[in-house]
């Protein structure tokens, strides 16, 4: 009965239910309609095959073919979703058109994972060698003016030497140690595909061997503003791929392109003070005068001062004549002030992108009358001409003049202004001004600031062009060409009231160089993955670089009129130099090629090879071949990790590689001439030429292999992430400049000879701590150990003491530090199975205490002992100190090196710190000769004031400073012991910002708007007690190394900035 009754029912519903069906499909037929189109990709227009189109809430769809083409029925208001993978997800509400294409771009995501090597990019997963990328806060990027700044304390296994004080001094950078002991040590720089000249750039020298102007900075002109990303390669693997100029690794700078859509218009401004962030403490006037007493009284001589006690006045004791007491360093150094400001200007149409910016900086140094301004512009500009062709131009315009403070003085003492400021006496009869009855006769740091000039003006030019044809899917073809050309005017005054002036009655050189450089590529890019499998990365190169350079020197002194300095040569009646212009030119043809594979996402291979040829080098030399190779495993994409919830990222890495170092001036294979002047009968001079070396025709490269082991880990869903990579290198065939033999007439000459090793470890870790949405903490750190020992040299051996004990070691001593009378010596020596440039010198054991203890010590410089005399180590045991008797005394290599970064974020507000230390390297402060001993320097230099107060005396035995009267007469500024050896290790707070971001929600037109203060080197922690740890003196010689020689004080600055984006 209920089956009767309820079954009409059911097959009344199941009736109602299909004619409902059947009308609504009708009715949707009715409005179905058929949509054809094309999905391409935004960079190159290329057709995206297999790309996925759905209906959105649906299951309906299709792929496009080959050719990117796709059709679908769709219904009026519905939503298409495109997605292909590695390209942003598109939405697009359907109108009823009848065809529709679909451009899809490039994952964000994707983008920030692609990493620029040599000649092209790859994915950051496909990366076998050790590269790092400096990523850094926009802010802070806008408060440095020279790029190898930012790479300081930022990069593991990169150590970065420079100072502020040094207005516009070069900054020198080291990736892995020192590689090469007599060539060039400093990385190359590519720069948007353009070889960039070193930061070793340095100007030639007429002003004989004292004086020698320090090098300027190479990078000048490169905006840190206009950087989208800096790669550093390091190893054999990644830096081979540039052959002869990879052994010191590769700095990759890109600079940023425009984006398609609207204008986005960024303005920013800061100013800062700086100030010295170190004075040396030295004896003040009233100190002065007691001290020069006792220095009389010791010496049997009459005081010339008298004190008064009460007022602390001095007097001078012949004439009664009250004195002038002064503190050079506060005097003469001034709070500098500087801004700088710039906008930006960037964007994109369908087919053009664009980005232009410029830049304005005024720099004042903290010593009077020097400063710097430049300006540069910068326009990159991209057009896609066709589906096929795209072209693309990048052009950088800079300009500079300044006035430096004098720096690059070998001889130091009087000639030197830093000296001077440090050791000058401080008393006068003058005001400070240099004005008063006795200016004629009294030199003060005034005199020489005010009668110094080193005017510069440079101009530069950065232009590089490529264009870019896609052949078929997969490969492009390239075409660029590049041109670096720069000029430099500098003209460097001393007149009287100066050192250098008042030996020549006014003294004046002009230094004018021109280098330009060119290089030419064409490429072959292949990138294609099969099968999802099997991604290929092939790339083939040949390349041809040119470089061109002239200097033009000129000397002149004894000038009938002083007031127009350096602006009338004419008016010098003694050509010290004639005119002279040297030039030279060199060039590399290169052909090179990449194959890069990756297998199921997992598994990558890569191997290069690249062959340089060199005009450096004679016939049957010039050809150089550089192979590597290299391997990465992604384990954490294996099964029995792939489910893991702690480990999130794990990848092992090895490689192998070759690369060459031919960093010596051209035609040292060539017997060059130079000129000489010959007198005449009629007391004139004939000039001549004569061989100016000794040439070799069969130099050539020096060649380094160097293997890598690496593992990048990830943690935690990649808050936890980090690197640790282990090297080994080996260099032969170092190109060494030795003794050559007296049958010659030259001195030295050029030769390939001996080897060196590095080894060491390098380890990042980053931590995301707290990321919530109104606050969270980064830190990060890196850690980096580096070895340097110095192999056979191919030397004959000799006998040193080392530890007391005679040994026979192969070596030769660097270059002297001085060319005056003071340390007119080397300071570094290098031997074979030590570490490079270790410290060699006379080694001591504190001081005599007694009379008794004195008579007994061996005798230096033939003078007998006195109590209060400094212990020398007889090493020999003659009984008489000697040459014979250096030893080690020190080693300028750090032990490690390490950074520490941080970020606080809490809303609006964000505070950054960078941390960067060195550990266990020594210093030898050389300066200490002027004012290191209880003894005047000249007969009235200052002394530092520990150096007073803490000197011997027989009521103060127990010292470790001899006693007064001890010193210059002892000649002890001409020796290098291990009382100038000084612990150099530092740990330093380079950089603290706060930032604002203020809303910008309610403002129409800004779309960001930030503030922000920051304090560079507020914060330094060392034994070393002078001005500096990170010494910059002979950053350029090789051969003299951890050596502080009349260095300025590092600057600490204060800043405030705003950044504005439209």
């Amino acid at each position: 009965m209920r089956e009767i009754t309820f079954y009409p029912l059911s097959l009344l519903f199941g009736i109602l239910f299909f004619l409902l069906q059947t009308i609504s499909s009708e009715s949707y037929a009715q409005e179905e309609t058929i949509l054809k189109g094309i999905v391409m990709s935004d960079e190159d227009h290329e057709p995206l095959p297999i790309a996925s189109v759905i209906i959105k809430g649906t299951t309906n769809g299709t792929v496009t073919d080959m050719n990117g083409e796709f059709s679908i029925k769709v219904t009026k208001g519905q939503t298409l979703v495109v997605t292909y993978l590695g390209m942003e997800t598109v939405q697009w509400t359907y109108n009823g058109e009848n065809n529709h294409t679909f451009i899809l771009t490039t994952a964000a995501e994707l983008l920030d994972d692609i990493v620029v090597v040599g000649y092209g990019t790859v994915q950051r997963r496909d990366l076998t060698g050790s590269v790092s990328q400096v990523d850094e806060d926009e802010n802070i990027v806008r408060q440095y003016n020279d790029v190898d700044q930012m790479l300081q304390g930022r990069v593991s296994g990169v150590q970065v030497v420079g100072n502020d004080g040094a207005q516009g001094g070069a900054v020198s950078v080291k990736i892995r140690g020192v590689n090469s002991l007599r060539g060039n040590n400093e990385p190359l720089y590519v720069v948007d595909g353009i070889i960039i000249s070193s930061a070793g750039e340095t100007p030639a020298n007429v002003q004989g061997g004292n004086s020698a102007p320090t090098a300027q900075n190479g990078l000048a002109g490169i905006n840190p503003k206009d950087i989208e990303s800096i790669e550093v390669l390091k190893d054999a693997s990644a830096t081979a791929i540039y052959g002869s100029r990879g052994a010191n690794g590769v700095v990759l700078i890109t600079t940023k392109k425009g984006k398609k859509g609207e204008a986005k218009i960024n303005f920013f401004a800061n100013t800062s003070i700086s100030e010295p962030s170190k004075t040396i403490d030295v004896l003040d006037g009233y100190e002065y005068a007691q001290f020069m007493n006792d220095f009389a009284i010791s010496n049997n001589q009459i005081p010339s001062y008298q004190l008064n006690p009460e007022t602390r006045e001095v007097y001078d004791l012949a004439s009664g004549r009250l004195l002038q007491q002064h503190n050079w360093q506060d005097e003469i150094y001034r709070t500098a002030v500087s801004y700088s400001t710039g906008a930006s200007m960037s964007g994109g149409t369908g087919k053009t992108d664009y980005y232009v910016s410029m830049g304005y900086n005024n720099k004042q140094g903290v010593i009077p009358n020097s400063y710097s301004q430049s300006g540069d512009l910068r326009i990159n500009l991209g057009q896609q001409i066709s589906k096929k062709l795209r072209f693309e131009t990048k052009t950088t315009l800079y300009y500079l003049e300044g006035s430096y403070a004098q720096t690059g003085e070998k001889a130091g003492g009087n000639r030197s202004l830093v000296n001077q400021l440090v050791g000058k006496s401080p008393l006068t009869g003058m005001d400070i001004d240099g004005s008063g009855d006795d200016a004629a006769a009294e030199l003060t740091p005034w005199d020489f600031v005010n009668n110094n000039d080193d005017l510069t003006k440079q101009f530069r030019t950065i232009i590089g062009a490529n264009l870019q044809y896609k052949i078929i899917k997969g490969l492009k073809a390239t075409v660029r060409a590049g041109a670096d050309i720069r000029t430099q005017n500098r003209s460097i005054w001393f007149g009287p009231g100066t050192f250098q002036g008042n030996q020549q009655n006014g003294y004046l050189n002009t230094i004018d160089q021109t280098r330009s450089s060119y290089n030419v590529d064409g490429i072959l890019n292949f990138n294609r993955t099969f099968s999802k499998k099997h991604r290929f990365g092939i790339t083939a190169v040949a390349t041809y670089d040119y470089i061109n350079k002239a200097s033009t020197t000129y000397a002149v002194g004894n000038f009938i009129d002083h007031s127009f300095r350096g602006e009338a040569p004419q008016y010098g009646q003694d050509i010290l130099s004639p005119e002279s212009t040297l030039t030279f030119a060199e060039s590399i043809f290169s052909y090179l090629g990449r194959v890069n594979y990756t297998f199921n996402n997992k598994y990558v291979v890569t191997a290069n090879f690249r062959a340089d040829k060199s005009s450096k080098f004679g016939d049957g030399q010039q050809w150089g071949y550089f192979p590597s190779t290299s391997v990465a495993w992604y384990i954490s994409e294996e099964n029995f990790l792939k489910t893991s919830n702690t480990l999130s990222d794990l990848k092992l890495r090895a490689g192998w590689g070759r690369t060459g170092n031919q960093a010596i001036q051209p035609y040292q294979t060539l017997v060059n001439y130079t000129d000489n002047m010959y007198p005449d009968a009629n007391n004139g001079n004939q000039v001549g030429l004569v061989p100016a070396n000794l040439a070799n025709p069969n130099l050539t490269w020096e060649t380094t292999d160097q293997y890598n082991i690496g593992l990048d880990f990830g943690f935690m869903k990649s808050r936890l992430t980090g690197t640790v990579d282990v090297y080994s290198k080996h260099t032969i065939d170092l190109l060494q400049r030795i003794q050559a033999p007296p049958t010659t007439g030259f001195n030295n000459y050029y030769i390939n000879r001996g080897e060196m090793y590095n080894r060491g470890i390098e380890l990042n870790l980053n931590a995301v701590l707290v990321d919530k949405n109104d606050w969270g903490i980064n830190i990060g750190g890196s850690f980096t150990k580096n070895i340097t020992e110095i192999g056979d040299l191919g030397l004959p051996e000799q006998t040193i003491y080392i530890n007391g004990q005679p040994q026979q070691v192969q070596g030769y001593v660097g270059n002297n530090v001085s060319s005056g009378s003071n340390l007119n010596g080397p300071a570094n020596v290098f031997i074979k199975g030590m570490p490079v440039g270790v410290f060699y010198g006379y080694q001591t054991n504190g001081i005599y205490a007694t009379p008794e203890e004195a008579a007994q010590g061996p005798s230096f410089n033939e003078t007998p002992n006195q109590a209060g005399d400094v212990i020398f180590v007889d090493q020999n045991g003659d009984g008489v100190i000697s040459p014979e008797d250096k030893t080690i005394i020190g080693d300028p290599n750090p032990e490690f090196m390490y950074t520490f970064n941080a970020e606080f974020r809490y809303k609006i507000l964000r505070l950054s710190m960078l941390w960067n230390g060195v550990y266990g390297n020594d210093i030898m402060n050389a300066d200490l000769v002027w004012t290191g001993n209880p003894s005047p320097v000249n007969g009235n230099w200052n002394v530092r004031s520990d150096v007073y107060y803490n000197a011997w005396t027989p009521q103060n035995t127990t010292t470790d400073v001899p006693r007064v009267g001890y010193g210059y007469a002892n000649s002890m500024h001409n020796h290098m012991t291990d009382r100038l050896i000084e612990d150099g290790s530092y740990l330093r707070l380079s950089n603290v910002t706060l930032t604002v971001d203020i809303p910008t929600e309610k403002w129409k037109n800004i779309g960001a708007f930030s503030f922000y203060c920051t304090v560079k080197n507020p914060i330094t922690i060392t034994d070393y007690s002078g001005y500096d740890p990170e010494v910059t003196s002979f950053v350029y010689d090789g051969t003299i190394m951890g050596t502080d020689w009349g260095a300025y004080a590092n600057l600490r600055s204060y800043l405030m900035g705003i950044n504005v984006t439209f």
